[in-house]
């Protein structure tokens, strides 16, 4: 994983716990400036929004290590399929880069966004967009079944 510029990766529910451990094995990697990963972005669909409790001791240890570094590489986008819908974006967390959406995870839209570099970042204690594309090849991975019609 340490060869790509982005790693882009997709969970739902507790398929989150099979993603942690990429994530800390590239913050530590970074860390010793092993890799070339400057990105790495992890979309999560949560229905129960009992999965987010049962992990977040492991998101907060992840973004702790990836504060430690000092690169701010790490960001959730989590995806509440039963939040209300009047409640907009929010970031979650007290590290504030946990970016949190209302219904469902629409993957296409998602990764296009991602492919074409349109996202926000974390610099300097705010969010920020940025645009254009990422450096170097992205790696995508996932712990859901997602078809996706790049075509489109």
């Amino acid at each position: 994983m340490c060869e790509y510029g982005t790693v882009f990766m997709f969970a739902s529910g507790l398929g989150i716990a099979a993603q942690l451990p990429y994530i800390k094995q590239l913050l530590w990697d970074g860390a010793q400036c092993r890799t070339r990963t400057k990105r790495i972005h992890l979309v999560w669909q949560l229905r129960d929004p009992g999965d987010e409790l049962s992990v977040q001791d492991l998101i907060d240890d992840a973004y702790a290590k990836d504060a430690q570094s000092g690169g701010y590489i790490l960001q959730i986008s989590t995806y509440y399929e039963r939040r209300p819908l009047d409640q907009g974006p929010a970031f979650g967390g007290s590290h504030g880069r946990n970016v949190c959406y209302s219904g469902n995870l629409e993957p296409a839209k998602v990764l296009r966004s991602e492919m074409d570099g349109e996202y926000d970042v974390y610099i300097q204690g705010k969010m920020e967009r940025r645009s254009g594309r990422p450096k170097g090849d992205i790696l995508i991975s996932g712990t859901v079944l997602i078809l996706v019609d790049m075509n489109d």
